[in-house]
This record gives C-alpha cells, structure tokens and sequence, in this order.
C-alpha cells in the first residue's frame, strides 16, 4: 500500500519537465510512476529500489488525459517512445512509454479513475514546442491558447449503466464560472463563448472488422464504440472502450439507441414482403418466421411459414388496441410485442401455425467505400485469382482475394481499352459513391500491366443469366422488386449528379440474398472502341440509348431513365433481349418512328405504363428516378398484406 490508497500502476517511464515559465529549459528524466484512487506520483531510482517522491497530482485536480500526437513539423524529443498528457489544475504534465500497449493501459487506467472529474472541453493533441515554435496542431504560438481539439473522456460514456455511479452535485454559479470547463455561455480566455458541445454518439458493432491498415481501428461485433468525427458519411473516426482511436467503416455499425425490439433474433428491419417469402420458403421448415416493417409506415407484420397442408406465406398485421396492448389475434393481447411472439411461439392461436423458428438473412460482411480510407491504388501482390467468372469487351473478370480475407471481383483489362489519364483521375471519386444497390468499387491496379479493376463479388451473377435459368419461378412481385432496386441506385446516382451511360440488365448483379445491384456506372465515358460511335464520337449501346443520343450524343440522367425503362422491359421477360435479332440501324429507324417495344406477358399494364413513360421521345417529359421509385414502391405496397 502507498500514500493515497492501494497502488493501481507502477512503472518506469520518462517525464517531461513541467515548464513552468516560457525560458524553463526542456529536460527528459526517467522516473518511477506510481498511480493510486488518489494520486499519480513519481519518485526517483527504480522499480527495485524507489527512491524520494518528486512529484505528484490529485486525480481530483486532473482535467484531461490524452495520447500526445505526433507532428511531422514537431521534432520528436525521444524517439521509439510513445506520449500521453495528463491536464491539471497547475499544467501539463507529459510522459512517455516505451510502448504503445503501456501507453494504452496508463491513458485507461486513468481515464477509469478521473471519470467523474469536471474535464476541459478542448484541448492540445501536439506536444508544446519551445523556443517560440509553439503548439503543432494548431500553430498557435501562446502555451495558454485555447485548445483546438475537443476533448472526449470516454470512460463516462461506455461506462455500463448498471455501474455507473451518481454524478457530483451540481455546483453553484460562482463555482462554475470559476471552473475550467467552462458553460457554453462563459467567454473563453480569448474573449469569444465556446461553441456548443457537439451530440455525443455510440454505435454498436455488427460484425467484426480487424482493420486493414494502421489508420483503422479494430472493432469486436458486439462492443460499443464512441464516434468521434462523422462528416465522411462512409469511414468515422471512433474510439473503443480503451480509448484506442481509429477510422472504422460506418456500414457495419448500428447506432447504439435503436429500440429493444431491433435487438431481436427475429426482427428484419428493412425485409420487404417478397423478399420474406423468399427466405421463408428457402428455410422450409414449419412455423419458420420474421418480423418485418410493414409497408403501411409505422406499423409491423409477422411473415409465417407452413408447408402442412400445402406451402403458403402467411402476413399478420401486428394491432394494437386503444388501451396499448399489442395483438395478432383479438382474443390475446400483450403489453409488449416481444411478449406477443413469446406467447405465439408456443401456441398458434388464431395463426396458420405457431412461430417455431426465428429466420434473418444471412449476416454477409457489408461493402465498403474502398477496403481502408483513401485507400484506392492496390498493391498486386495482395490479389489472388482464384477462377473466371466473365469476359467482356472490357476484359476478364475473376473472382479473387485480396490478403486472402475478403472475395473480389478482378477485372483484367484489355491493352488500350481506356482513357486510362481520364479514368484515374476520376477512380477516387466513383470509389465514394457507396449504396447498397450499388456494386462498390474497391480500387485499381495500375503500377503493373494488366490494368486492375477492383470490386465487390455478388455470387448470383448477372441479372439476365439469373433470370434465364428460373423462368416462370420468380412471380410478378419478385421481378417489380428487382426494378426497385435498380431504381434505388439510378436515385442516388442522380442526387450525385453522375451519369450511368450504360445502364442494362447485363450491367446489374445478383447478391446472394436477392439483392440487385448496378455496376459499371461511369465506366462508358472512358471506353476507347468505337462499337456504336454517332458522329461526335460518343459510345453507346443503341438498344438501350434514346432519341437525343443517337442523333446528338447528348446524355443526361434523362437518357439514363430511358434506359432503365428498357431494363424494366428486360426484367419483366425474364432475361430476354431486347429488339433481339435487330441491326443497330433498325432499331434506330424504328424508335425514331415511334416504335416502343411491346408489353412483357409478366408486365400488369400498370407496369408497362411505366416503362413507356420512360420512352417519351421528348426528355423533358420523362420522369425524374424519384418520381418512378415512388410509383413503383405504390404499386409494390398495393397488395394487402
């Protein structure tokens, strides 16, 4: 035992002088550390042999603790050796580590102790330069400037609410002007009000990410995370339960607020009515079941399965009486939903059958905007061909590997087949658009010959093989769905201001949970062959190209809607060819005398309404992709459930 309680942390590390005043010289002394509930001290001597007490501070004085960053503009003054900064009522007292985990366990081992303390709102990452160089991070030549980082003690935050003890009574107002931490209207020392303390945020782990680069922070699914920067809508800066810091992918978090009934095994969020069918008749099994947001907004369904007498899908509306209990069938109400399937799990009650196996989709790894941020140029070496899966004008594509961890799609290309100074200097941008019907663009190889294209593998393969080999299987319902997706992605494309320019069935991808997917958007503005050249050079795949491409080579997303029209048309004949056995110029001729081809045998007129609209000669007439999601998700939502 130690003055101040039970000893925590013992070590031997290396202190920086406190620099007291401006012309104090900068000395490095190595010290023994010790730190108690009460008191960070340190003495001289060693581990073995601790000798007299040279310093010490109150945890109760402590405002911040924090790891010291590293500038490349900052000299470092010991080398191989890793900084934390301890804030407190008198200064800053900086130490450093030999390694990264010691830094760690002392920063959180602190960071435990002073979780209650009243903490700075802003602070210095940099480690403050001498000799009138001043503060690294922000450049700011006065050691009592401002900090120009907000502080973030995170302990309070991931504290479990079970352990969490009452916060220190709330001081008088003389108290909390005086304090450091300072209100939002208090003026800061520079004479301006602080600005507001931005919305604390926690996201919870969906699966499992190791980190790819020294930049990303490991996750455990699970485990909550506190987000630390969230302006890049696809990579956040978050920090872990130990402090550790680091860039993590935003599609494989969950916001930690979501509501009790989201955390159910049986509960799918986003499952629409035909795709529950679908994975309800996959499994096979009697009593198999979801719940599912219905299509009337607010409101829930459970989907149900029974093959005894014959295979149905059954869709129960879950009610709810004036009172606020919830039921499936009138007789039986509870005070919770989760209640309700507990009692219907064990009793059929009304229903088809009783709910005998929870069913989700499977838990597949979620796309990224690139494997690591700003990552975009892949190293070959990290690639693994693994067997073909196409070939195409482009080139080759392969289904592959890369580090041996995550399956890709490679696309060799052809010598010449692109603009290559065109293409790469616009990779960077196509690798933000990120969508979940979108097929995610990974990176490029381009210090080696062939040429690499990176993306995501969905394992169904294209839509019109896909749709070729199930004819007659997949039902109207299934078919309109696939259109909604593509139209999802052609939506966001357009509020993202990007052209397609190549948008068929060919170009849309399966996912191995039904999914449709749209790939090789931008790809056409960079293709050198002149397969369907009009005369200001412009390619493009006449079957699919409206008027106005064909006789100016004008493209817009207007173009991009008489395509999709033509996917439509695709979709609904299962896979066929459009204008097959037609020459490019009939088909030019043909449109031009206001030909549209004629209305699938699957296609309700309601639908083939649509893709007409689409084919209006003029562009101005034709629909924006918002206003034809909207019609389609109507027609989607028409059937009762």
């Amino acid at each position: 035992m130690s003055v101040g309680g039970e000893e925590l942390l013992q070590a031997l590390l290396v202190k920086r002088s406190q620099q007291r005043n401006f012309t104090s010289p900068c000395n490095y002394k190595e010290r023994v550390f010790v730190l108690t509930r009460a008191r960070l001290c340190y003495y001289e001597g060693s581990l073995e042999r601790r000798g007299g007490k040279k310093g010490c501070v109150d945890l109760c004085k402590i405002k911040a603790i924090a790891c010291v960053q590293n500038y490349p503009e900052a000299s470092s003054p010991i080398a191989g050796w890793y900084a934390f900064q301890v804030v407190h009522e008198d200064g800053i007292l900086y130490v450093f580590t030999e390694t990264e985990t010691q830094r760690r366990q002392w920063v959180y081992a602190l960071k435990q102790e002073t979780q209650y303390n009243v903490t700075w709102q802003k602070y210095h990452p940099g480690l403050w330069q001498t000799g009138g160089n001043g503060w690294p991070c922000c450049g700011q030549l006065d050691r009592k400037a401002l900090g120009c980082q907000l502080y973030q003690h995170f302990a309070r935050a991931f504290l479990p609410a079970k352990e969490k003890k009452p916060l220190p009574p709330t001081p008088d107002q003389n108290q909390v002007m005086s304090s450091p931490q300072l209100s939002n209207s208090s003026p800061s020392p520079l004479g301006r009000p602080l600005p507001p303390v931005p919305e604390v945020q926690h996201v919870v782990a969906k699966f499992d990410f190791p980190g790819v680069e020294a930049q990303d922070l490991p996750m455990v699914k699970g485990c909550v995370y506190l987000i630390l920067d969230d302006k890049n809508p696809h990579w956040w800066r978050a920090q872990d339960e130990e402090g550790r810091e680091g860039l993590i992918p935003s599609t494989f978090v969950y916001p930690l607020t979501r509501s009790d009934i989201e955390q159910n095994r049986w509960f799918c969020k986003d499952m629409t009515r035909t795709k529950a069918e679908q994975l309800l008749r996959k499994t096979g099994k009697e009593g198999s079941f979801l719940v599912r947001e219905s299509s009337q907004v607010g409101k829930l369904t459970v989907s149900v399965y029974s093959c005894i007498p014959c295979e149905v899908v059954k869709h129960y509306h879950v009610k709810q009486r004036p009172t606020g209990d919830w039921y499936l069938a009138e007789k039986h109400t509870f005070d919770s939903i989760s209640d309700l399937i507990h009692y219907h799990q064990h009793n059929a009650a009304g229903l088809v059958t009783r709910l005998r196996h929870p069913v989700r989709p499977g838990e597949e790894l979620p796309s990224t905007a690139g494997l690591s941020y700003g990552k975009w140029e892949l190293d070959a070496l990290e690639l693994t061909s693994l067997r073909e899966l196409g070939r195409g004008s482009l080139g080759v594509v392969q289904l592959g590997m890369w580090r041996g961890v995550r399956h890709i799609a490679i696309r060799m290309l052809h010598e010449g087949v692109l603009a290559e100074d065109d293409f790469f200097h616009e990779v960077k941008l196509m690798m933000q658009l990120s969508h979940p019907n979108l097929v995610q663009l990974y990176g490029v190889v381009t210090r080696c010959r062939p040429l690499r294209i990176v993306m995501e593998y969905l394992a169904l393969g294209c839509l019109p093989t896909f749709l070729q080999a199930r004819p007659g299987k997949l039902g109207s319902a299934w078919l309109l769905e696939a259109c909604s997706d593509v139209c999802r992605a052609m939506v966001y494309l357009e509020s993202n201001s990007f052209l397609h320019r190549d948008l068929a069935a060919r170009h849309c991808l399966v996912g191995e949970d039904f999914s449709i997917k749209v790939s090789d958007f931008g790809m056409a503005r960079y293709v050198l062959d002149d397969q369907y050249t009009c005369s200001q050079g412009a390619r493009f795949p006449v079957k699919w190209s409206p008027p106005e491409v064909f006789d100016r080579g004008r493209f817009s997303s207007k173009s991009d809607v008489w395509s999709f029209g033509v996917v439509m048309w695709e979709v609904f004949s299962e896979g066929t060819l459009p204008y097959e056995g037609w020459s490019n110029g009939e088909v030019v001729e043909s449109v031009h005398g206001g030909y549209q081809l004629p209305q699938p045998t699957l296609a309700p007129t309601s639908v083939y309404n649509i893709m007409c609209d689409c084919w209006q000669t003029d562009p101005e007439k034709r629909p924006h992709f918002m206003n034809l999601l909207e019609l389609i998700t109507d027609l989607m939502s028409s059937d009762s459930e």
